[in-house]
């Protein structure tokens, strides 16, 4: 899980770390800087599976700004620490990425290349030892498999390999056999997740064949559903029995799928009454989007990586009582899978009563947004005389 990230002259963030725990909500007022972070992790991950220029585009919409605008800084840097299962070991990943930003081409469309990345890793016979690095281009990859039958470093980096620079070394590691652990850690990036539904998205019937699951913004939903019910049957049963609790009604999805580039989900009653998803509420599809997302990662075993899922207001048009069951999941035991949500909503913050380690309050400021964790003795303390929510509104935390 992910431990630590750092984020320097992105945006609104100038050197801004992030320290979350299993479940944690981002909280504070408009242009603080939730949505910045959000977009630096989303950024991050994406290097993984993308080009440079691709992962920018997808998350923040354009590339021109990127860096913060109060500091003549012309480099953009991420750091993060994570522990990863790997081969029946835990193992820590560190991995820093140092992106330049050259405007002189085009200050509408500046050039982005790798200025720096490096790879370590410690356990599973790894020391602080570097899998992977890169330098403008000039990479080294560490043969894994030979440095742990002889435990020797220096002959089995093969140095000098050319790389682009308008991708990360990272996303074009391809040799799985070669290089196990630098694969897992890369496959757990590639696995983080950003989400920010709208309603019109969920309710599309149109397949997006490129993707497995959902979209960004929901698209992809009815594909995902009818996945499931040809193949996790069982998955789909427990969905059906979570979303009772929003539709009382609701017996069994069915689906109508008329050409592979359509599918039609329907909601039917026991007397076969059909109702489309034309028909449910904005609230009830994000609900069913998310509750697909927190009951599909318990089916996650203790040898699998686990996720990094973010979602942007899950409250928006439910009731947020209805969100207190699926975060219960969220925090049951055993659970590995990480969620970071966004709020302004008091009483979704109160879900967090009892996890005040995973509430962030970001605030905004000039030349950075901050980052600060709850004086966790002082706001249980407080916890006596109003809720969560409450001291939010009234500026109390932080």
């Amino acid at each position: 899980m992910l431990k630590r990230f750092r984020v320097n002259n992105f945006r609104s963030l100038l050197n801004v770390e992030f320290r979350p725990a299993g479940v944690n909500v981002l909280i504070g007022p408009n242009n603080a800087g939730k949505t910045n972070l959000c977009a630096a992790l989303r950024f991050l991950g994406l290097t993984a599976s993308h080009p440079l220029e691709d992962a920018i585009r997808a998350a923040v919409g354009e590339t021109w700004n990127i860096r913060n605008v109060y500091t003549p800084d012309q480099d953009v840097e991420f750091h993060l620490e994570c522990s990863l299962p790997h081969e029946g070991e835990m193992v820590d990943f560190d991995y820093s990425l140092r992106l330049a930003v050259d405007k002189k081409p085009s200050p509408q469309r500046p050039t982005i290349h790798v200025s720096r990345e490096t790879l370590r890793a410690t356990g599973a016979g790894f020391a602080q030892t570097v899998l992977l690095k890169n330098v403008s281009g000039q990479a080294s990859l560490l043969d894994e498999r030979r440095f742990r039958d002889e435990q020797t470093l220096t002959h089995h980096l093969s140095v000098d390999i050319p790389a682009r620079t308008e991708t990360t070394m990272l996303c074009r590691l391809y040799d799985v056999g070669a290089y196990p652990c630098a694969s897992s850690f890369r496959k757990y990036m590639k696995n983080w997740m950003y989400y920010s539904f709208t309603p019109p998205s969920l309710r599309s019937p149109t397949v997006t064949h490129e993707a497995l699951g959902l979209l960004s913004d929901g698209r992809n939903m009815t594909r995902t559903y009818y996945s499931l019910h040809n193949e996790k049957p069982r998955l789909e049963r427990r969905l059906i029995e979570i979303v009772k609790t929003l539709e009382p009604k609701l017996d069994l999805f069915t689906y109508t799928s008329p050409d592979p580039d359509s599918v039609f989900l329907f909601m039917e009653d026991s007397k076969g009454n059909r109702f489309s998803a034309q028909s449910i509420s904005d609230g009830t599809l994000r609900f069913m989007a998310m509750a697909y997302l927190v009951l599909s990662g318990e089916e996650s075993g203790p040898d699998s990586l686990p996720g990094l899922t973010i979602i942007e207001e899950p409250e928006n048009g439910l009731y947020v009582g209805h969100l207190k069951p699926l975060f219960e999941k969220l925090m049951g035991p055993g659970r590995r899978d990480q969620f970071v949500f966004t709020t302004h909503s008091p009483y979704f913050i109160d879900l967090f009563d009892s996890c005040l380690e995973g509430v962030h309050l970001v605030k905004p400021g000039v030349p950075s947004s901050e980052i600060k964790k709850l004086d966790i003795e002082k706001t249980g303390k407080l916890l006596d005389e109003m809720p969560l929510g409450e001291m939010h509104f009234r500026e109390m935390l932080g």
